[in-house]
């Protein structure tokens, strides 16, 4: 039987000012919901993934289409577009401060459909979470061989954890 995927994706914040004049609750919140398929608001494809980046100055790259990332039912991960990227930096807020971690477009082929500039760049401090979704038709496109790697690095400090969760289609 061939594997399905089904993906929901739930955010929720609920912050409550309190002010002179009581409470005020506010409530935030969003749900992705991508069936199996390639079309509009569809996935076909997962790769979850912790990824321990190496200290100071050796990143780790991800091959977004024949790098060998493998699914979780042992399935070649080869994406052909990006509907959801999320990273969880699991170093410590206080003790990890200086291992910030940095998520780009690798240098030799570059994964930069989703961010511009000349040398774009998210950091990540520790405990940080970055998500980034495109549910349309279209998503982040992947070419393989020219638009396909990731690079995540730091500058300093310890060997970093990061857990990786992307989704994304075949076609």
């Amino acid at each position: 039987m061939a594997s399905t995927l089904q993906s929901i994706l739930k955010i929720n914040l609920a912050p409550v000012l309190t002010t002179a004049f009581g409470n005020i609750p506010m409530q935030f919140g969003q749900g992705f919901n991508w069936p199996t398929g390639v079309g509009l608001s569809k996935a076909d494809i997962i790769w979850p993934a912790v990824i321990t980046i190496a200290s100071s100055g050796s990143p780790s790259t991800v091959d977004l289409n024949g790098g060998g990332l493998v699914m979780p039912d042992g399935t070649p991960a080869n994406f052909v577009k990006i509907a959801m990227m999320y990273f969880l930096h699991q170093g410590t807020p206080g003790t990890d401060d200086a291992n910030i971690v940095t998520i780009s477009p690798h240098t030799s082929n570059g994964f930069n459909t989703w961010i511009s500039g000349t040398t774009p760049g998210i950091p990540l401090s520790p405990g940080g979470e970055f998500l980034l979704s495109n549910p349309t038709a279209t998503a982040y496109g992947v070419t393989a061989g020219s638009i396909d790697t990731l690079k995540l690095a730091t500058a300093a400090g310890t060997n970093v954890p990061v857990l990786a969760c992307l989704i994304g289609r075949t076609a």
